[in-house]
């Protein structure tokens, strides 16, 4: 929430959108869902704030899995199931190449099994 604040600061301040004040965005986690809400479907500070970032959406994404209710610290999986995370998505952003973009573009993740970063960047040929 913080961030979508300042981004939605930022732009007023800049007076200029925040897709055409970046070239490069990068983000892990919910920053990924920010990035992609900028350079996919070019939303403002003001959009992430409200439409992405909104008091529901913030409950469907960070919902916590079945294990992590039950055993709380105990447990070693993911803290949230990523369902309501997916849904929000697909609300918001839909489906994207991550090529249909003018901007460069890196999400970072976390591969469990091989326990390694993992970098996804669009092909450009």
């Amino acid at each position: 929430v913080i961030v979508t604040q300042f981004l939605k600061r930022l732009e007023l301040h800049l007076k200029k959108s925040l897709y055409d004040t970046f070239h490069f965005y990068c983000g892990t986690s919910t920053g990924s869902l920010i990035v992609s809400s900028i350079a996919y479907n070019k939303m403002t500070g003001d959009d992430i704030m409200n439409k992405l970032y909104n008091k529901v959406n913030i409950n469907r994404i960070m919902d916590k899995s079945f294990i992590d209710k039950h055993l709380g610290g105990i447990q070693l999986l993911p803290k949230y199931d990523g369902v309501g995370k997916i849904q929000v998505i697909e609300e918001n952003i839909g489906e994207k190449y991550m090529s249909s973009t003018e901007k460069k573009v890196m999400i970072t993740g976390f591969d469990l099994n091989k326990n390694k970063p993992v970098f996804f960047t669009p092909l450009r040929i």
